[in-house]
C-alpha cells in the first residue's frame, strides 16, 4: 500500500481515497479503527413486517453497542426499503438509549448517485450506512 494511501486512512476517507486494488490491504488497518460492522440481509420485504425488522435491527445494533470499547466505531447498514432513513435513525436512537452508551454520529450515507431516487419517496432510499463513534 502506498504511503499516501495509509496517510489518508480515516473512517471517512478510507473507502473513498484508496483504489479497489488496495482494498485487500485496507482491511487490517480498518479493523484497528472499527470494532463492529453490521450489514445484515434485508429484514423486511414488505410493510407488514416492518415492526419485526425494527426489532431485529435494534437487537443487533444494541448488542454491538454493548461490546464496542470506548473510542470504537460501529458501521451499520440497511438495505430494506421499508426501513426508511427516519425509521432507521429512530431504531438506532432506541438502541443507543438501551445500551446506556454515549454515541456520536460520524457519517450517514445513502446509495451512490447511480441509484437516483424521487425526492418525495423516502422508501427509495433503501441503502443506508451509518457510522457511529462510541464514547
Amino acid at each position: 500500500m502506498s504511503y499516501k494511501c495509509t496517510e489518508k486512512l480515516t473512517i471517512k476517507k478510507t473507502i473513498n481515497t484508496c483504489t479497489k486494488s488496495k482494498n485487500a490491504f485496507i482491511m487490517p488497518f480498518l479493523t484497528k479503527l472499527v470494532q463492529r460492522i453490521d450489514d445484515p440481509p434485508a429484514f423486511t420485504k414488505n410493510k407488514d413486517s416492518v415492526n419485526k425488522a425494527y426489532k431485529g435491527y435494534k437487537e443487533i445494533n444494541l448488542q454491538a453497542l454493548k461490546i464496542i470499547k470506548s473510542g470504537g466505531y460501529l458501521l451499520t447498514f440497511s438495505c430494506s426499503q421499508h426501513m426508511t432513513p427516519n425509521l432507521f435513525f429512530e431504531m438506532l436512537s432506541d438502541a443507543v438509549k438501551d445500551s446506556k452508551r454515549n454515541v456520536q454520529l460520524v457519517d450517514f450515507r445513502i446509495q451512490a448517485p447511480d441509484h437516483p431516487t424521487l425526492l418525495n419517496s423516502e422508501e427509495q432510499l433503501y441503502l443506508k450506512c451509518v457510522i457511529l463513534r462510541v464514547l
